[in-house]
């Protein structure tokens, strides 16, 4: 009889189609009517997403220019003709525009080129008064086009190496909690497992494929534990998303007047959870508030009531809990590193605090069932807090366009993680979970 722990490679072929289908089946148990209700409402939002991505993002290159004589700003628009991090930059104007008073009475009008430098600008054709001219501000605004051009391939590779990092301090996490929940699991297999779930997070592009594939997969070696192989997974979603909101929180205070706007919510937001975590660890609390009962009465009510329980069999273990609100840490802070060299690549002048801030937002809101994988909402959020903090919205969307793309290169790893056959468990060893 085949061991149902292992995946064969494709000669033998059954468990991953096996796999494939249970992952259906677990789908469809939430009902085909809800499922589709979501997956059309996902959809609307990833279209309104699309049309405000469309109608922020600019495909033309600008260079915004302020006189020291105190004028308003001139925009100007045109191509870049040379690399647009560094300086002096060629610029082809796309039209002419009148420009700035050089002095008392005095206009420029940009005709064809200019050279921008780091403290002014030299208009090299004019009519009226010609030469460089010093500056208050100069912004170099590349275009979506100009702005994944020229990207650093060494930074990027940093980058992905970072992501793949990130991957196993999740993995690790979800196997200490596999053995809280009592479903005792390989390190090696729970790396697996975590890499199948990220690839069917990208076949399945909807709210939970993933999560299903990694409980399925625990399912298969522990047949009789599938509630508990669930609520690992479930748990391990929620620890990681509490700490997500505590890291960012910390890093958009840490962020200047910028941040100003998004300090209030996000300070909200992460005292909402922590008085939400005391409530939860206070036993007297519970009580006093019929906390069990209330759970009964909600909506899903049993699913809660598990969920409750299985939380609570992690909190009951300090150094478990520690654990795994450690490797959240570290997973996002190597997130956030890597959505940095990503930035950095691309040419953006922003610091790590501020992309650890955005990654952060933007990664908790899109991981909310609200489209498929986040899709169009995620690249919208790094765009508007990129603008937010002083870049601009093409350079946010640029990066998570490309965040995500190192995304769906590590799920890759999932689809070839399929194929690879499993460790043969001793049926003992299964029946000791």
């Amino acid at each position: 009889m085949t061991d149902p722990d292992l995946t064969p490679s494709p000669p033998k072929g059954g468990a991953t189609s096996v796999m494939f289908d249970e992952v259906r089946r677990e789908r469809g148990t939430a009902g085909t009517r809800r499922r589709r209700l979501l997956r059309g409402l996902g959809l609307v939002v990833f279209a309104l997403a699309a049309w405000l991505i469309s109608r922020n993002i600019s495909w033309q290159d600008e260079v915004r220019v302020e006189a020291r004589s105190g004028a308003e700003t001139l925009v100007i628009q045109g191509s870049i003709e040379s690399d647009w991090r560094t300086r002096p930059l060629r610029f082809l104007c796309s039209s002419t525009v009148e420009s700035l008073d050089l002095s008392a009475g005095q206009r420029v009008i940009v005709k064809e080129e200019m050279i921008v430098t780091h403290s002014g600008v030299e208009l090299v054709s004019t009519s009226g008064e010609p030469g460089p001219f010093q500056a208050d501000l100069i912004d170099v605004r590349p275009g979506m086009a100009q702005t994944l051009s020229g990207v650093e391939a060494g930074k990027l590779s940093l980058a992905f190496a970072l992501l793949a990092l990130a991957s196993l301090t999740v993995a690790t996490r979800w196997w200490r909690l596999l053995g809280v929940h009592h479903c005792p699991t390989r390190w090696l297999d729970a790396v697996r497992f975590t890499y199948v779930g990220l690839f069917f997070n990208v076949i399945f592009p909807g709210f939970n494929g993933g999560d299903v594939a990694r409980a399925v997969a625990v399912v298969q070696r522990h047949p009789d534990r599938r509630p508990e192989a669930l609520m690992s997974v479930v748990v391990d979603r929620v620890l990681g998303l509490l700490s997500m909101v505590m890291i960012g929180t910390v890093f958009v205070l840490s962020c200047d007047h910028r941040a100003a706007d998004l300090k209030a919510p996000v300070t909200a937001a992460a005292t909402g959870l922590l008085l939400g975590g005391v409530v939860f660890c206070s036993a007297p609390i519970r009580r006093w508030i019929h906390l069990d009962a209330l759970l009964a009465r909600l909506p899903f009510g049993e699913q809660l009531a598990r969920l409750d329980s299985s939380a609570r069999l992690v909190v009951a273990r300090p150094v478990e809990l520690s654990l795994a609100l450690l490797l959240s840490c570290m997973n996002h802070l190597l997130t956030g590193a890597a959505v940095s060299f990503i930035a950095a690549g691309l040419g953006s002048r922003l610091g790590f605090a501020e992309w650890m801030s955005t990654t952060a937002i933007a990664n908790t809101i899109s991981g909310l069932p609200i489209s498929p994988g986040g899709l169009g909402v995620g690249e919208h959020l790094f765009g508007s807090l990129a603008a937010i903090f002083g870049s601009t919205y093409a350079m946010g969307v640029a990066t998570s366009l490309i965040f995500r793309l190192g995304l769906y290169g590590l799920s890759m790893l999932g689809g070839l993680a399929l194929l690879l056959p499993g460790r043969a468990v001793p049926p003992a060893e299964r029946a000791q979970g």
